[in-house]
């Protein structure tokens, strides 16, 4: 019987071990090499639709300003931008009225308080009613992450050939210098955007998405919207449901420009990740859940079974051999993943960095778990298990540094 266990423990240690060497060694996205979409500028005749970019700011984060100058200077020829805010109260009103005034083409839209969704979606669903009768595609960006002049063209580019009615682009963390919770950022986010390359796994990301008129419609996205806590998770489970793909843009990849994050920020971030998946793609969530409950037991049977093996208790061969094989292979692999996400790190910084990001995951996934409500930029959601808001709170939602970051965002059990 304990042959039968050793054979199992070892046949799942190198399960593990090769879905490690495949995500963090390798990368799924150099193996899979994730076709880059043609620009529409290689057909011919050549047709923009009427495209709408839509923005919705809160708060006053340090880079917003740059970032949002980097929006208003795409490529794409026949678009309108449309920035919304909530209102004065927001400090980031003053910037949309300026940016409204200065760039020709550019419009800004107070939404007013949400009183039975998100406000994100809330203003989303303002911008969209604000576009022109003439839109063809709606794109939805961020505020604080900086895009090349090209996004829109690359988010749009998909849609215009027919070939998806939904499209989406991920975003990279750009460190402004070095601690151990941004290495960690940088290293969670990585590992995130690999497996956007796997359609199986390839969900819609809000601070790059685009999709056509016609889907919003016939999808109904915005009675989604009008009634769920979060844009994207949620529109991600209810294309699950209708067995419809997300077309995945890798030349849509965005820039978030990291100085320095408080630890709390970065857990508050990743519970966030987490419980959005739990109320739309339940499934995602649990099949996360199980792999950090089996790397967890597995992990503590390599670390039991080298002990044992070390002072004579048991002694198969290849035990020994084969447990500090497993429990050593992440550390090997984070050796390598210096070199390429942060090769100009200290030893010391990352290391922290690439501890602090285990201790993330594990308590970030553990707290989702009773979890009914969030609270993101001051504005506590009660949400039903269906993800539909039934009750919000606000505290001071308006602070200047609110929500920069995932700074202020708190998950109430």
């Amino acid at each position: 019987m304990s042959h039968i266990l050793l054979l199992i423990w070892a046949t799942l240690v190198a399960l593990q071990s090769f879905f490690l060497i495949l995500v963090w060694g390798i990368g799924l996205q150099r193996i899979l090499k994730p076709r880059v979409p043609k620009s529409p500028c290689d057909e011919v005749p050549l047709t923009y639709p009427k495209a709408s970019l839509i923005i919705p700011l809160t708060g006053r984060a340090p880079d917003m300003e740059a970032a949002l100058h980097s929006f208003l200077r795409q490529d794409y020829p026949n678009l309108e931008t449309i920035l919304v805010t909530s209102g004065e109260a927001d400090p980031a009103h003053d910037l949309a009225d300026e940016l409204e005034r200065q760039h020709h083409g550019t419009r800004h839209v107070r939404t007013g308080t949400a009183t039975q969704c998100a406000q994100k979606n809330h203003n989303l669903l303002a911008g969209i009613a604000a576009a022109g009768r003439d839109t063809e595609v709606y794109v939805f960006c961020d505020a604080n992450h900086q895009a090349r002049p090209d996004v829109v063209l690359e988010l749009v580019a998909p849609i215009i050939r027919k070939e998806a009615d939904f499209t989406t682009g991920y975003r990279e963390v750009e460190l402004h210098g070095f601690e151990k919770n941004g290495v960690s950022f940088r290293l969670i986010l990585w590992s995130m955007g690999q497996f956007q390359a796997l359609p199986i796994f390839t969900q819609p990301w809000g601070g790059a998405m685009a999709m056509s008129v016609a889907a919003f419609q016939k999808h109904r996205v915005g009675d989604l919207w009008d009634r769920t806590v979060v844009d994207d998770c949620s529109l991600a489970g209810l294309l699950v449901k209708k067995g419809i793909p997300v077309r995945y843009c890798p030349g849509a990849m965005l820039r978030t420009p990291v100085r320095t994050m408080a630890s709390h920020a970065l857990l508050d971030w990743f519970i966030r990740q987490l419980f959005y998946p739990k109320l739309y793609t339940r499934a995602v969530w649990m099949l996360l859940g199980l792999i950090l409950i089996s790397a967890l037991i597995l992990s503590v049977a390599s670390m039991g079974l080298l002990l044992a093996g070390l002072v004579g208790i048991v002694s198969p061969p290849g035990t020994i051999p084969v447990a500090l094989s497993h429990l050593g292979i992440p550390f090997v692999l984070s050796a390598l993943l210096r070199r390429r996400l942060c090769a100009q790190c200290p030893a010391k910084i990352w290391w922290s960095g690439f501890l602090r990001t285990l201790v993330v995951v594990y308590a970030a996934f553990w707290k989702t778990i009773a979890a009914t409500s969030i609270t993101w930029r001051d504005v506590r959601y009660e949400v039903d298990g269906q993800g539909n808001v039934t009750r919000i709170d606000r505290q001071d939602s308006h602070r200047p540094d609110a929500g920069w970051a995932g700074k202020d965002a708190k998950l109430s059990p």
